[in-house]
């Protein structure tokens, strides 16, 4: 992606201005009217935390090989370089970008052909929009993949933009992407829900004064009690949504 400004003035910018809004408002009660939506798509909107988890060992086999057990743990800890030389052991060809690359296509396909909705993700999805909230996605996930998945599971209508951590410079341990998000959506950080499942990027969105959603997913089973506290509301599920009231 080309930014036409410097991207680090950019959020700079940014930065300063929404954190100078969440402080006018802290002693006014916050927001009294929500206006913008922000999710995460991993764990979040799609079903994919597993899918991540057992890439490694997925694409040994698409290289003729069964990985040895504990594979997909071993590569989670591992550098860019040494996974490729790890992959190179198992009969990968090329540079370790070129490796990399392989990778990320099977991946794509994921995204492309596979991956479903959490359940009833979609009902709040149609809820909000019809209450004319806006919406978009702030992910670490590349946005081709992404924009993939929503073009198959019908999502685009919903979904105005998607912010992918890799492209904007940044991760979500800071709070530049949400800043990003919100203001794309006309809103300010009281006046957006984020909705995240991972318990690092719950705790960046709520101390940047965003009202944090926190998602129930399997993955972070071990952090769910940490995501709850973070929270201002937390869902074991999509149906839960229902017996809140925003509007």
């Amino acid at each position: 992606m080309k930014h036409n400004i410097n991207l680090e003035q950019r959020k700079s910018e940014l930065r300063k201005k929404m954190e100078e809004a969440v402080r006018a408002a802290e002693g006014h009660g916050g927001a009294s009217v929500y206006k913008a939506a922000v999710f995460d798509y991993d764990g979040t909107v799609v079903d994919s935390m597993k899918m991540w988890s057992s890439v490694p060992s997925r694409f040994a086999r698409r290289l003729g090989v069964e990985a040895e057990p504990g594979f997909d743990e071993e590569i989670k800890y591992l550098s860019l370089e040494e996974s490729a030389q790890r992959f190179r052991e198992y009969g990968a060809v090329g540079s370790d970008e070129e490796i990399i690359e392989q990778i990320m296509e099977m991946v794509m396909e994921s995204y492309q052909y596979e991956l479903q909705l959490k359940p009833g993700v979609r009902n709040v999805l149609e809820d909000l929009y019809t209450h004319n909230i806006r919406m978009c996605v702030a992910s670490q996930t590349p946005s081709r993949m992404i924009q993939a998945a929503n073009r198959r599971l019908g999502l685009d209508r919903y979904f105005e933009a998607v912010y992918s951590c890799g492209e904007w410079e940044t991760q979500k341990r800071e709070p530049d992407i949400y800043y990003l998000a919100a203001d794309h959506l006309g809103a300010l950080p009281q006046e957006t829900f984020v909705f995240e499942d991972m318990v690092y990027a719950v705790k960046t969105a709520a101390d940047a004064g965003f009202y944090v959603v926190g998602i129930y997913d399997e993955s972070s089973e071990e952090d769910r009690e940490t995501i709850e506290q973070n929270s201002r509301i937390y869902l074991r599920n999509y149906a839960e949504w229902f017996r809140t009231e925003f509007y």
